[in-house]
């Protein structure tokens, strides 16, 4: 039998945006067999720690992962026409690498970004080292 894990769920930490509560949905994807879940909230990992409570509760592989914006240009640019749309892209940590360098991403995407969303560049992900898929 195939197992299926969903490697895309958003969770109240996702705001205006995902509405699931993590312990019920981690008890969920276990009553529907799935042995792991990703929480890959909108340019947050605030997340990580209630998820990886639940699922380890309710005996479910917790993956961290965080589906960030990428900025058209840059992350300080904006400018009307050029830099209002941002587009999505979901990284997963295969690693404690991974997982830092997700933490650098989404932490300088709010600490350096000018736009309402949190957005990253293209060339910082690119830069990143081993550890984050894809």
């Amino acid at each position: 039998m195939s197992q299926f894990v969903h490697l895309h769920c958003h969770t109240e930490y996702s705001l205006l945006d995902g509405c699931n509560r993590i312990d019920a949905m981690v008890k969920q994807a276990k009553a529907l067999g799935m042995p792991a879940i990703a929480m890959t909230d909108h340019g947050v990992m605030s997340g990580l720690s209630s998820s990886t409570r639940a699922a380890r509760k309710h005996d479910v592989k917790p993956l961290i992962g965080c589906e960030i914006y990428i900025a058209q240009r840059g992350m300080r640019d904006k400018e009307a026409g050029k830099d209002n749309r941002p587009y999505h892209f979901t990284l997963l940590a295969q690693n404690r690498e991974g997982y830092s360098n997700l933490v650098q991403l989404v932490s300088a995407a709010h600490l350096e970004a000018t736009t309402i969303s949190p957005e990253s560049i293209a060339p910082c992900c690119k830069s990143t080292r081993p550890g984050s898929w894809p």
